[in-house]
């Protein structure tokens, strides 16, 4: 993680008007911890292009779950506005599961089992691999899958 955050400040002093590796950026320094240069970095991106994609809101939304700040991080995860993409539907199905939403979570977590192809192992994968560095935000997304009716073991 040290090597990652001195690359990362490096590609920002070389970059610092590139909205698309600041955002992307950003939401990886959360992911490994550093919450602060996380929001940091992603407002910043959305400042520099105010017609950024919904994905730049990614850090704010994972930081808020994180949190415990549910209705927060629902309103935020709705405004990314990626229905087709898996970690916006997962985000929308877990917010709801813990704000004890059930048709709401249902619906997500129907949509999300279409998109995702693969096995729950997989998806246990791809969730330790973007926040292994983040053992109670990974418990905290198997907690809503749960309540929403998926075990990922």
């Amino acid at each position: 993680l040290g090597a990652f955050r001195a690359a990362t400040e490096r590609a920002m002093e070389l970059n610092s008007r590139d909205s698309e590796a600041m955002a992307m950026l950003g939401i990886l320094m959360g992911y490994a911890g550093d919450w602060d240069r996380c929001l940091e970095m992603t407002q910043r991106a959305m400042a520099i292009n105010p017609d950024h994609p919904g994905w730049y809101r990614f850090g704010q939304f994972f930081y808020q779950y994180s949190q415990g700040n549910d209705e927060q991080a629902l309103e935020i995860v709705e405004r990314i506005n990626m229905p087709n993409y898996f970690p916006e539907v997962y985000g929308r199905c877990i917010c709801h599961a813990q704000l004890g939403h059930k048709q709401a979570a249902k619906e997500a977590l129907d949509e999300f089992l279409a998109l995702w192809p693969y096995s729950m192992e997989a998806f246990r994968e791809h969730l330790d691999r973007w926040m292994f560095a983040q053992p109670k935000l990974f418990k905290r997304v198997g907690d809503g899958l749960e309540k929403a009716g998926l075990v990922i073991q």
